[in-house]
C-alpha cells in the first residue's frame, strides 16, 4: 500500500503543480473550466479498473462539458487577442 500512496501523491503533486503554473500563464477562467473535466476522467478509469469497461453513462455529459470548454476557450481567446490588439496600437 505504501507504493500506492507514493503513486497518488506524485501524481496529485505533478496536478497541482501543473495547475498553479497554468494559473500563472491563463486566466483563472480558462483554467478552471479545464478542471470541469476531472469528474468525467475520475469516472471513465473507476469504471476501467473497477469494472473492466466504459461507463456509458457519462458519455453524453463529457461531450457536453468537452464542448462547453471548447467554446469557452474560443471566447475567451477572442476576446484577449481583441484587447491586446486594441491595447498595442
Amino acid at each position: 500500500q505504501a507504493i500506492w500512496a507514493i503513486a497518488v501523491g506524485a501524481i496529485l503533486f505533478a496536478y497541482i503543480t501543473s495547475l498553479y503554473m497554468a494559473l500563472r500563464l491563463a486566466p483563472a477562467t480558462i483554467v478552471s473550466s479545464m478542471l470541469v473535466v476531472a469528474a468525467p476522467i475520475t469516472s471513465i478509469i473507476d469504471g476501467f479498473i473497477s469494472k473492466g469497461a466504459y461507463p456509458n453513462q457519462i458519455t453524453v455529459p463529457l461531450l457536453l462539458m468537452l464542448g462547453g470548454i471548447i467554446l469557452i476557450s474560443n471566447q475567451f481567446g477572442n476576446i484577449y487577442s481583441k484587447l491586446s490588439a486594441e491595447l498595442s496600437s
